[in-house]
C-alpha cells in the first residue's frame, strides 16, 4: 500500500513539473520566420499632405511581405521580436485616379502567449516607418488640376495584434498599424507674404499627427 502510495505521488509530481507533450505548436518556434498579410491602408487628410477639400481617401487594398527575429524567448511565454516589413497599395483621393503608397517599417515587438498551452498570442510593438507616396495628378480648386509631387515621409509606427498557432511551423497573424508625424505640422515653417496666412488656415485644420492607419492579417511560416 505504501508503495502505490509513493508511485501515485511520484505520477503527480512528474505530471506537475513536465511540459505536456500537446505543447507541440509552440515548440517548433524557430528564431528566423516570415510572414505575409493583405488589408487595408487609408491616409488621413494630415497624412495626403493636402487641404481638406481634395485630401479625402478612400481605403486601398496593400499587401504586405516581411521578416523576423525572436532576439528573446523567456519559456515560450513571452517573446521579443525584431520585424522588418514592406507595403504596397494605392489609394484614391477625391475624384482621382490611384495614387501608389509604399510603406518600409521596422518594428520592436513584444508578444505574450496567454497560457502554457495556448495556441494565443498577443502582441504589441513601436518603430519607425517611411511611406513613400507617388505622383499624383488631383483636382485643385475651380476645377483646375493639381500635380502633386512623389514624397517620402518618415513617422512614428505602432501596433497592436494577435497571433494563433494553427501548426507547428505555421501561425495566423492580425494586426491593426498606424503612423503618427514624427513632427506635427504646426512646426513647419511655409513661405510668408501674402500667401502666409492661408497657409496657416489650412495646418490649423489639422487636429490630429495621426499619419495613416493599417488593418492587416496573414500568415506567419517558422522555419
Amino acid at each position: 500500500m505504501k508503495r502505490k502510495t509513493i508511485a501515485i505521488i511520484g505520477l503527480l509530481l512528474t505530471l506537475a513539473f513536465t511540459a505536456p507533450a500537446a505543447d507541440y505548436n509552440f515548440n517548433a518556434r524557430t528564431r528566423v520566420y516570415l510572414y505575409t498579410m493583405a488589408g487595408s491602408f487609408h491616409l488621413t487628410a494630415a497624412g495626403s499632405g493636402l487641404w481638406n477639400e481634395v485630401a479625402v481617401s478612400d481605403d486601398g487594398f496593400s499587401l504586405t511581405g516581411g521578416i523576423g527575429f525572436s532576439m528573446l524567448n523567456v519559456n515560450n511565454r513571452f517573446f521579443l521580436n525584431l520585424e522588418a516589413d514592406y507595403m504596397a497599395s494605392a489609394v484614391n483621393y477625391r475624384g482621382s485616379h490611384d495614387r501608389g503608397v509604399k510603406t518600409l517599417s521596422f518594428m520592436i515587438q513584444g508578444e505574450y502567449r496567454l497560457g502554457r498551452l495556448s495556441p494565443v498570442s498577443v502582441y504589441g510593438g513601436v518603430g519607425i516607418g517611411v511611406i513613400f507616396k507617388d505622383e499624383a495628378v488631383l483636382p485643385g480648386i475651380y476645377d483646375d488640376w493639381l500635380r502633386v509631387e512623389a514624397m517620402t515621409d518618415v513617422t512614428f509606427a505602432g501596433e497592436l495584434g494577435i497571433k494563433v498557432s494553427l501548426s507547428r511551423r505555421l501561425m495566423f497573424r492580425a494586426a491593426l498599424r498606424f503612423y503618427s508625424l514624427v513632427d506635427g505640422y504646426d512646426d513647419i515653417e511655409y513661405w510668408g507674404g501674402y500667401w502666409g496666412d492661408y497657409w496657416d488656415l489650412w495646418l490649423d485644420d489639422y487636429d490630429s499627427e495621426l499619419y495613416a492607419t493599417s488593418i492587416m492579417a496573414g500568415l506567419e511560416i517558422h522555419f
